[in-house]
């Protein structure tokens, strides 16, 4: 997994309203990253799942971080 590998993902799913869209209907993390696993395969970039759910902690962390007192 490269940066660039994640840059790329996060960019094409950004310019693509209609997959933004169907990604934050998802509210299943499980079904949500086999989503973007399939997803990077298709594109051919290289994020495991692990990165995923790796990111998503660190995306929860830092929102209930804006929280805390």
């Amino acid at each position: 997994m490269t940066q660039s590998d994640i840059e790329r993902l996060r960019a094409l799913i950004d310019a693509d309203a209609a997959l933004e869209a169907e990604l934050f209907r998802e509210t299943d993390a499980t079904e949500f990253v086999k989503k973007i696993v399939r997803l990077c395969t298709q594109h051919d970039l290289t994020v495991p799942e692990g990165a995923v759910w790796k990111a998503i902690e660190e995306g929860r962390q830092a929102w209930l971080a804006t929280w805390s007192p």
